[in-house]
């Protein structure tokens, strides 16, 4: 791809922009992106350290393809493949005790406002939890994976309409 092929609304030229905020710049401009969509950064040297960012922080969402190759001026056509998940919505409770894992992810959902999400990443499949949510908040929740193990189980959990906590339950004593 030469550089006349790329339209204007596909580029985006880095090279004045400070060392600080370009990686953020290019991230956030990528996250915007709809799945299938791509734009092509121009930078003055190959953008390697801002590829490993994307293994690390996005691994499968994008595919990266060099236009051109230097000496002076490099292209990247940086592709979104999938959706992503804003890292501030990831709630990883592989490494939080069984023995209090259910009480803080409902604390999590029951502050949700109507219409958010979080995502609960979790190392087996949460079943009786969806369970637990069936029972206590039927129809106030919607439970949708993402991403359905061996190892890693992530699924995105909405909150439909407000809702009252439960009573915590007693041995009836």
């Amino acid at each position: 791809m030469s550089n006349s092929s790329i339209s204007p609304e596909k580029l985006f030229d880095v090279r004045e922009i400070p060392c600080t905020v370009k990686h953020k710049q290019i991230i956030d401009r990528w996250l915007g992106l709809p799945v299938g969509d791509h734009f092509v950064i121009r930078n003055d040297h190959d953008p390697v350290p801002l590829r490993y960012q994307f293994e690390a922080e996005y691994p499968g969402a994008f595919t990266w393809e060099h236009l051109q190759k230097g000496p002076e001026v490099f292209e990247v056509k940086i592709s979104k493949i999938r959706a992503t998940i804003p890292p501030e919505k990831i709630f990883d409770v592989r490494e939080i005790p069984g023995a209090v894992k259910h009480k803080q992810i409902f604390e999590r959902w029951l502050g949700l406002a109507v219409g958010d999400y979080f995502v609960l990443k979790n190392d087996h499949d949460p079943v009786p939890l969806r369970y637990q949510f069936q029972a206590e908040f039927a129809g106030a929740f919607n439970w949708e994976y993402l991403t359905k193990g061996p190892q890693i189980f992530e699924v995105k959990i909405s909150k439909l309409r407000a809702v009252s906590a439960p009573a915590p339950a007693s041995c009836g004593h």
